[in-house]
């Protein structure tokens, strides 16, 4: 899925995916989703706190 994600990502921008940079690109975050509530819990603290998993990702302004 991150996989596609950068893809999209990298298409938008008019890059390559491997000329991406992280936190310049792109900014990303994998939360803690409780699928009962249908809320984030915040940032997951690892991955046995029995929470799916929400990815998050903002990409950056295309520069000219």
């Amino acid at each position: 899925m991150m996989a596609q994600a950068l893809n999209w990502a990298a298409e938008n921008l008019g890059k390559g995916v491997g000329d991406l940079v992280p936190d310049v690109d792109y900014h990303d975050a994998i939360l803690s989703y409780d699928w009962r509530t249908h809320s984030s819990t915040g940032i997951s603290r690892g991955y046995m706190d029995r929470y799916g998993r929400l990815y998050v990702m903002k990409v950056g302004e295309k520069t000219a």
